[in-house]
Parts: structure tokens; sequence; C-alpha cells
């Protein structure tokens, strides 16, 4: 081989040479593209996750908050007397069913309920009567450890504002009577009806008197031991009869005749 043949050898693994690196390194950059594609999207997949993970924990803890708040809100209203002024409808024992804008609320008496009448003075679910006015506070009762009812109340305080002691004082015309009731037409109250009982006293001119000395057409004072302006009922202590009997005409004797 000549030197001239060996050169043009030389140059060929030259060039074979060259174009092997060259295959080689366009090789190298498509696996580099390629990487980084797939590298780009893992990095995407993990940033989608990482964000369904932040949106799921914010729902999370938003629901986790609104019920807490929820849970505080009940707390809270549990806490606060409920007031509410409304018609008694019925009793049954110690339950009360009270009407306020078309809405029946049940209202429970315990024994620390305090009962009381208009104008303060002590009183008793006994002298409680239907369709009386009451002024009831107290609080909610639980339906569960986060649930408040709100038409139950156990009642820590009733007003009944229908009953009263004071101004119970009526002078009127008996115009009915039965076994221990009489019908009184007052003057200015309306028609009451009064209810005697064993203890309650009779008296005209200063003397004692009985029930059946009470006729209709008598006129009378009545001092009540307790009085309902709503049901016009009152329970009388003392009842004064005012007439007076009338007396009868003098019978003036006629002269007697002369004896002829």
């Amino acid at each position: 081989m000549n030197k001239k043949q060996q050169t043009i050898i030389n140059k060929l693994a030259l060039s074979v040479f060259l174009i092997g690196i060259f295959f080689i390194a366009r090789g190298t950059s498509a696996e580099l593209s390629i990487g980084g594609v797939l590298r780009e999207q893992r990095k995407e997949l993990i940033q989608e996750k990482i964000q369904n993970i932040k949106e799921i924990n914010i729902k999370e803890v938003r629901e986790n908050t609104k019920s807490l708040l929820e849970q505080a809100k009940n707390i809270i209203k549990g806490k606060i007397k409920k007031h509410l002024k409304g018609q008694l409808v019925t009793i049954s024992g110690n339950t009360l069913t009270v009407q306020k804008d078309n809405t029946s609320n049940t209202v429970l008496v315990t024994d620390k309920t305090i009962l009381k009448r208009k104008f303060g003075a002590p009183s008793t679910l006994s002298e409680f009567s239907p369709n009386d006015m009451l002024i009831i506070i107290g609080n909610r009762v639980k339906k569960s450890d986060s649930t408040l009812s709100s038409t139950e109340i156990e009642a820590s305080y009733i007003r009944n504002m229908s009953i009263q002691r004071r101004f119970a004082v009526f002078t009127g015309e008996v115009t009915a009577k039965s076994s221990n009731t009489v019908t009184l037409k007052t003057t200015g109250r309306g028609t009451q009806t009064v209810y005697v009982t064993s203890s309650t006293q009779y008296k005209e001119r200063n003397k004692a008197i009985t029930f059946t000395d009470i006729q209709i057409g008598d006129r009378i004072v009545v001092k009540g031991e307790l009085w309902n302006r709503v049901s016009a009922k009152i329970d009388a202590k003392t009842i004064l009869k005012l007439n007076f009997q009338k007396p009868s005409p003098s019978v003036t004797p006629s002269p007697s005749a002369e004896n002829d």
C-alpha cells in the first residue's frame, strides 16, 4: 500500500468516526429531550395531586369550621333565655301548650319554675285556665348535643297576666245563681261569674249571713281572692249584701165608730 492509498483510508476512517459521533450526539440529544418531557409531565402530575390535596383539605377545614360554628351557635342559644308571650291553650299535668303567631309551643313546668300572677303575687298551676295570657322565660329543650328545639321550652319563670288579686272588688246586681256561683252584672267591667267556696264569708249590715240569703236582684259587693280578667271569673273571699229590708208601711187604725 502506497502513501496515497494510506491517506485515503485514513480520511475515510476519520469520516466514519465523525459521522458516528454525529449520530451518537443526535441520539443523546433526543433522549435528553424525551427525558425533559417526561420530567415536565411528572412535575405537572405531582403539582396536580398537591392541588387536589390542598382543595380536599380546604374543603374539610371549611366543613369542620362550619360544623363547629353551628355547634357554638346552638350552645350560645342554649345559654340565652328564651322569651315567649302567648295564649294558654291546654294544661296537661306539668305541660302547657301555648300558642303564639299560629305556632304551638310546649312549655315544661318543673319544681324550679317560678309562677306569678299579673302583679307579682305567687301563683300555682291550679289557678291557670285556657285562654290566659302568659309571659314565659326559660331554656330551649335540647334535641341532641348540637340541636335545640325551637318550640319546646323548660320554663324557669311564668307570669300569668290574666289573674290578679289587686283591684278584684266588684259591685253589681245578681242576675243568676247556682249551687256555687252567682252571675254578677257589674258597673263598668261587664258580667262576671263569682265562685263561692266553704271559706267565703257573707255579710249584711255587719251581720253574718249565708249564701242562701243572696238572691237574684240583690246588689252585692264582691271582694275577690282571685280574679281572672280573661275568663271573667272571681273566686270570692267575701260578699257584702247591700240590700236593706224595706220597713213595712205603718197602718193607721181607723177610728172606731161611736156607739149611739
